[in-house]
């Protein structure tokens, strides 16, 4: 048995920034809708100097970090859909709460009403956490040589990793993915400072013929600064399990512009922060996952959210999602993967999310994986 973390130094809480709903009221339903102006949401992801505009404390280095009849959890006070694939059944639902007990008792021990913290519990998603941590099955690696099926044109960045769809145990994501096969993803881990598309995924189906491709394919003028950097990801095998995952924001942004907390969660920054402490005293994080909530070193707003406003605008100006349509609503969107790097200095302070619209997603249309990233160097 792994032994727990012997203590855990909480942040000081900020002051809320609005003043908080009486506990036995429950706000009304309220859809969070796509902030009317991404390149805003932009500059306050990313200050002049790359910093973010945030009050929530920054938190440590990142990366210290399945199918059922179809049926939808929807929390209508949350605007968020919660899909369980034919694997996600009971069983799984309460094992993830079971996992989540000591957050709870320490969320009701800040005086949170008890209906609130078991409605953020209701939330759970499975997310397949991939680490070098030496329990599970191996269902990854990072590098290793880049096996595309014949004729599939390398995409422009440099490779991540490949997902061995297989070895992921039942139910370890709600996701609706091939049950076999390879996932390779593909990044560029800096943010370039626009709203342009930064990475992409290749389904390599099982027993396709593939073929090789050099390891800088996806950099032909050869710019040592940016191979410099592509050099520094990490290699090796990664092996599965599957955790809970829960929201790791707590506010939205309406239309004018102003926050407020989730709808239906007065105490959601309290909520938030308290997840955010569970990750570390549960080890529930490693620096690859698959499924589950969105995470940045310094969040707020729904990392996935913002990821969609990217990939609207970059569809109306023609520049991503080969003339498509492609919906405005975060709640037709999953995260299909996130990747925490540990680079050093090249790339410090980064993360990677790839998303896709979830009936993309049914056809296996991962050509339509947008990519968005987050980077405090």
């Amino acid at each position: 048995m792994r032994a727990e973390p012997a203590s855990v130094t909480r942040p000081a809480k900020s002051p809320p920034r609005h003043g908080k709903a009486d506990a036995g009221h429950r706000a009304e339903p309220a859809r969070i809708d796509v902030a009317p102006d991404p390149a805003r949401r932009r500059r306050e992801r990313i200050g002049p100097i790359g910093r973010p505009h945030a009050s929530r404390p920054a938190r440590g280095p990142p990366g210290t970090a399945g199918r059922h009849p179809r049926r939808d959890h929807r929390n209508p006070s949350f605007g968020i859909v919660v899909s369980a694939g034919p694997y996600l059944g009971r069983v799984t639902f309460d094992k993830l709460r079971e996992r989540l007990t000591r957050f709870r008792d320490a969320a009701v021990q800040l005086d949170i009403p008890v209906d609130e913290v078991d409605r953020w519990i209701d939330m759970v998603r499975p997310c397949a956490v991939l680490s070098t941590r030496e329990d599970g099955p191996v269902a990854a690696r990072f590098g290793g040589p880049v096996l595309l099926p014949v004729g599939t044109p390398h995409p422009p960045f440099p490779y991540v990793a490949s997902i061995d769809l297989a070895a992921l145990p039942p139910a370890s994501t709600d996701l609706p993915l091939p049950s076999d096969g390879h996932l390779l993803l593909f990044a560029w881990p800096r943010d370039r400072g626009d709203l342009s598309n930064h990475g992409a995924v290749v389904h390599v189906p099982a027993g396709a013929a593939t073929e090789e491709h050099d390891t800088y394919a996806w950099d032909p003028h050869g710019i040592p600064e940016e191979r410099e950097v592509a050099d520094a990801f990490p290699q090796g095998e990664l092996r599965v399990r599957t955790e809970p995952s829960l929201p790791y924001h707590y506010e939205v942004e309406l239309p004018d512009g102003d926050l407020e907390p989730l709808p239906g969660f007065p105490h959601a920054e309290e909520l938030a922060e308290e997840w955010e402490m569970a990750c570390r005293y549960l080890d529930l994080r490693g620096p690859l996952h698959i499924g589950g909530y969105a995470d940045e070193e310094m969040v707020h707003l729904d990392p996935l959210a913002g990821l969609v406003e990217c990939a609207v605008e970059q569809a109306s100006t023609g520049e991503w999602g080969g003339g498509e349509p492609v919906s405005e609503n975060v709640e037709d969107w999953v995260l299909l993967a996130s990747w925490s790097p540990e680079l050093g200095d090249v790339a410090a302070g980064s993360s990677v999310h790839w998303a896709i619209q979830r009936k993309d997603l049914e056809a296996g249309r991962f050509d339509r994986t947008f990519t968005d990233v987050y980077w405090n160097p």
